[in-house]
């Protein structure tokens, strides 16, 4: 949720990945957001000092997984003289634009910290990492037909992708009646790093570099390139501002026309993070897209349409938040004293309140919770403090963490994104907050529904009742029912090929002929909506009801018989009694993607665990090169996947990796459910 968040207030971004393991299962859940957004990246192949560590292998991953074209900047240094050693020791890299060799002394590293392990006046956080030695390969050098080489690779990729510079490659190659060198060509390098900038930007390519983070290797180089090929915030296109009660209005911000002088005086801010600082308070981290902030200004927030003023603002570096006296345009920071800030809101200065006082860039979707868990405080009297936590810090700084206290057990409820996400949370109040906790119950959050094949499908029901002092309650509604799920089926008709994705896990919706409507007093049609969402939100079995539209075609009233309240009780058991027929019903599961990483040796206890006790599908093999390991890729429900980490590293001897991520929710049978 957070990635979500990120990339609405990032301009560029870095894909890092491991050296040996290349794309994995979250790398491909963050690219989603990212190209959602369409929002350009460099590619950071890290770890590249590890034993197993393969260039070429992790940068294959990238067009084979995110489907983007790959433009190799460096190339990698190998030491091929390491005896002993199954794969050559990683020195450093070819700079194929700068035509420079960049060799890290590992051994003169160890020594130098050693020399300074006794200096008791360096700060813990601080770290010296080791210099490269930087040198131009010349033509005697044994890196020069390599260089050549990668090099002309480099040209040709961009020349497919950039006309412009292929233009003046042709012309290039045409000065001479000999091919001419591509190396030390000053007028040639100018053209290639502007052509760069250009096909990064659009996103035709990702350009790889590689290094090692944790060493300091290749991390210099990799800053550079975030300045020479990623948009700065003056590059970056107007933003679409959305109106808070009217979804056909929009503006556009800077707006058209405006002097670029004025327009970067005006304010425009969005908080793309909460947290609760036991000192500070709730600190709220911002990015500035137009204007300044400063220390102790007043500001106008448009999503909570409230007034705000600035405490405090800090700088943000690493861990370490230092005060400073303004945020300028462009830039990241935190700021306090927000009282009604919460993340995904709009911010902007009192001057430009009456022009987008109504107006607020689009925040965060917040996915609906499919697993939940009860906990309970182990000492009675901390009962009142985790409820605090919960409500005024925990929830605020997650949108995506619901709560309630269970009436009958006074238990705490929590609802989230699956199991590790709760047990994070869980985690975060023992550790941080030091309150224990004992985990209940948990259970899995379906969905109700009807059945693919329900389209327009007449249901009338009468509602006729003697209640106290004889006094008779009416109301008859003739409804009409329709799925709003895709029906996938095979010609078996099988239930399990029943798919709803995530786009079309629409909520459920109802509409009123416009005859009925007329027959609606004011108070009445208030009823008829407020019933609706009541039935909606719990289903017959409990769960919320999705991808299904009633429409109300006709109500027959009674004058002084039929009140607002034989109306709703009228709505509440038609849709019970309509949904709880098992020709209609259809009860809908939570689907994940799951990614799992074994060892060669594991494989057919694990394909077997998988698809007898997981009910997993669309299952695919993917041996990693030069391993004993193999990724396997699956779609399986949520409920057989709870504890299954430990039950897999049981059967690799721990050697195993689990991840998984919600999709969808797709029709399960009800017998799985009953025998939970």
């Amino acid at each position: 949720m957070e990635v979500e968040v990120a990339t609405k207030v990032i301009d560029g971004c870095v894909l890092i990945l491991d050296a040996v393991a290349g794309v994995q299962c979250q790398t491909k859940t963050v690219w989603k957001k990212i190209s959602g957004r369409n929002i350009p990246a460099i590619a950071f192949i890290n770890k590249m000092d590890r034993d197993g560590a393969d260039f070429h292998y992790a940068m294959s991953t990238i067009p084979k997984q995110l489907h983007i074209p790959t433009l190799p900047l460096h190339h990698p240094i190998y030491d091929t003289n390491v005896k002993g050693a199954e794969r050559p020791r990683f020195l450093g890299f070819i700079d194929l634009l700068s035509e420079q060799s960049f060799v890290w002394d590992e051994k003169k590293d160890k020594e130098e910290a050693l020399k300074k392990s006794t200096n008791n006046n360096k700060k813990k956080d601080e770290r010296e990492f080791l210099q490269p030695t930087v040198a131009r390969i010349e033509e005697a050098n044994n890196l020069y037909e390599t260089l050549i080489e990668k090099k002309q690779e480099l040209i040709d990729i961009i020349a497919d992708y950039d006309e412009t510079f292929m233009n003046y490659y042709l012309e290039f190659l045409s000065t001479s009646d000999d091919t001419p060198s591509i190396l030390g060509q000053k007028e040639l390098n100018s053209q290639l790093f502007q052509a760069l900038q250009r096909v990064i930007k659009q996103r035709k390519v990702i350009p790889v570099i590689c290094g090692s983070a944790i060493k300091g290797f290749g991390i210099n180089a990799l800053l550079d390139s975030i300045l020479c090929f990623l948009p700065n915030p003056k590059e970056i296109q107007p933003r679409q501002m959305l109106h808070l009660t009217d979804p056909k209005a929009t503006a556009i911000f800077p707006p058209p026309n405006t002097d670029p002088n004025v327009t970067d005086k005006i304010l425009l801010g969005q908080v793309f993070k909460v947290v609760n600082d036991v000192n500070k308070g709730l600190m709220s981290f911002i990015r500035i897209f137009s204007g300044s902030l400063e220390s102790k200004q007043s500001i106008y927030n448009t999503t909570k349409q409230k007034d705000e003023r600035i405490f405090q603002i800090l700088e943000i570096s690493s861990n370490q938040f230092n005060p400073i006296s303004s945020i300028p345009y462009g830039d990241i920071a935190c700021i306090t004293g927000c009282k009604y800030t919460r993340i995904g809101d709009t911010i902007i200065s009192h001057h430009e309140k009456k022009i987008f006082n109504q107006f607020y860039l689009q925040g965060m979707i917040i996915p609906k919770p499919v697993y939940s868990l009860s906990i309970e405080p182990e000492r009675t009297i901390d009962q009142k403090e985790l409820e605090k936590i919960l409500t005024t810090i925990l929830t605020v700084e997650d949108p995506s963490l619901l709560m309630e206290i269970d009436q009958d057990t006074e238990q705490i409820i929590l609802y989230g994104l699956g199991e590790l996400h709760l047990d994070i949370v869980c985690d975060k109040i023992m550790r941080q907050y030091k309150i224990p906790i004992t985990k209940g119950k948990s259970s899995i959050h379906y969905r109700e529904s009807i059945q693919p094949y329900i389209q327009n499908v007449e249901f009338s029901y009468t509602y006729d009742r003697i209640i106290e002092d004889n006094k008779r309650l009416y109301a008859k509604i003739l409804f009409e029912f329709s799925s709003l799920l895709e029906d996938n089926s095979n010609s078996d008709n099988s239930s399990s090929d029943h798919v709803i994705t995530a786009k079309e896990q629409s909520s459920a919706i109802f509409e009123i002929h416009p005859d009925a409507k007329k027959k609606l007093t004011a108070d009445e049609f208030n009823t008829v909506n407020e019933s609706f969402q009541a039935a909606f939100s719990r289903g017959p079995r409990g769960y919320p009801a999705i991808a299904m539209k009633v429409v109300i075609k006709e109500i027959d009233k009674i004058q002084g018989i039929t009140t607002p309240g034989a109306i709703r009780a009228c709505i509440a058991m038609a849709m019970r009694q309509f949904m709880k027929n098992k020709e209609y019903q259809q009860l809908l599961e939570p689907m994940m993607t799951v990614e799992i990483d074994i060892p060669n040796e594991f494989m057919g206890d694990v394909m077997t665990d998988l698809t007898s006790k997981r009910r997993a599908s669309d299952i695919e093999v993917t041996p990693i090169p030069d391993s004993a390991h193999s990724v396997i890729n699956a779609i399986a429900p949520l409920q057989p996947l709870l504890g299954y980490i430990t039950v897999l590293r049981s059967m690799t001897r721990g050697e195993g990796i689990f991840s998984s991520e919600y999709i969808y929710h797709a029709p399960v049978e009800l017998r799985y459910v009953e025998n939970q």
